[in-house]
């Protein structure tokens, strides 16, 4: 076998267990949320829509997963902290536009009720790669988040 063979050869080898690491480690599904958001008076159609559209795509995240962890720590039955983490995944792309139904009144409330059908890729790698974290890297990083947005706060 030529050297240049011999090359093509592994090149090709290592670009395909390359193709099949990247298949297996990112793991995107469709799902398909729906959403609603009650528009008032004064309200504009548009923002109106895209809340509605973001509550779509909140519950098409968490119908592929949420993790929650939560612990309380008390002393002398006075609460001292009480913490409460919880992560989604991540949607990639909508795979199709939004499907807007025609406005419906709502009597009730005196507004306009506007509904919507997504359908989005989403991806669940870093719920699991969360997940096979230890414990104490876990709570290094909500330690970190914390203190960042300790400072975010603090900013403003």
């Amino acid at each position: 076998m030529s050297r240049g063979n011999f090359f093509r050869r592994t090149v090709s080898i290592m670009f395909f267990i390359a193709i099949l690491m990247f298949a297996t480690v990112s793991h995107a599904e469709i799902y398909i949320g729906e959403g609603s958001y009650v528009m008032s008076e004064g309200e504009n159609l548009g923002v109106a829509k895209e809340r509605a559209k973001a509550d779509a795509m909140r519950n098409a995240t968490e119908q592929a997963g949420i993790y929650v962890k939560s612990y309380s720590r008390s002393r002398n039955f006075n609460l001292e902290e009480d913490v409460i983490e919880t992560m989604t995944a991540n949607i990639i792309k909508l795979v199709e536009q939004p499907h807007f139904y025609p406005l419906e009144t709502v009597d009730n409330l005196e507004g306009v009720l506007i509904r919507v059908t997504v359908k989005v890729e989403i991806d669940d790698s870093d719920i699991n790669r969360w997940l096979n974290k230890d414990e104490q890297e876990k709570s290094e990083l909500v330690a970190q988040m914390e203190a960042l947005r300790g400072s975010v706060k603090s900013f403003v």
